[in-house]
């Protein structure tokens, strides 16, 4: 989870990235 949120989004951090990753995708 981190790993896709960090690469996605550095700047907002690992666990917004992760968030708004998911949802994407979703």
């Amino acid at each position: 989870k981190a790993e896709k949120g960090g690469s996605g989004k550095k700047e907002a951090g690992g666990d917004s990235g992760s968030q708004g990753d998911k949802k994407e995708e979703q």
